[in-house]
C-alpha cells in the first residue's frame, strides 16, 4: 500500500519530466500539411519509425525492485525509445522540435534550403 501511495505521489513529478511536446517538421522547409503527397509520405515514414521504436522497446529489461530505481529506469528507457524515433525520423528528413517553435524552425529550414539551392546554381553557372 505504501508503494502505491508513493507511486501516485510521484506521478506529477514524472509527468513534469516528460518535457515539451515535440512535433515533426521537414528539414527541407516544406510544410507537411502543404500537400496530400507530403502528408502521405509523413504518415508512411512515421509508421516505419514507430515500428523501429517498438522493436527497440522489445529489448527493455524488466525492473523487479520498484521504487525510485524503477522510475529512473523507466525514464531512461522512455528517453532511449524517444531517441530511436527521432533518429529514424531524421534519417527520413524530419526533425523533432518543440511544438511552439515549429513555425520558426520550418522558416529556418526553408531559408537554409533556399540558400543551398542558390549556391548550387551559382556554382554550376560559374563553371561555363
Amino acid at each position: 500500500m505504501t508503494r502505491l501511495l508513493i507511486a501516485i505521489a510521484l506521478l506529477p513529478i514524472a509527468a513534469g519530466c516528460a518535457g515539451p511536446e515535440l512535433v515533426a517538421v521537414r528539414t527541407d522547409g516544406q510544410r507537411i500539411a502543404a500537400s496530400p503527397m507530403l502528408r502521405q509520405n509523413y504518415e508512411a515514414d512515421r509508421t516505419v519509425c514507430l515500428g523501429e521504436t517498438q522493436k527497440a522497446n522489445l529489448t527493455r529489461t524488466p525492473n523487479y525492485y520498484g521504487g525510485f530505481a524503477a522510475i529512473a529506469k523507466q525514464a531512461e528507457q522512455d528517453q532511449a525509445a524517444s531517441d530511436v524515433f527521432a533518429g529514424c525520423m531524421a534519417q527520413k528528413g524530419y526533425a523533432m522540435v518543440e511544438k511552439e517553435k515549429a513555425d520558426a524552425k520550418i522558416a529556418e529550414y526553408g531559408a537554409t534550403a533556399q540558400a543551398i539551392a542558390q549556391e548550387k546554381q551559382m556554382m554550376t553557372g560559374s563553371v561555363r
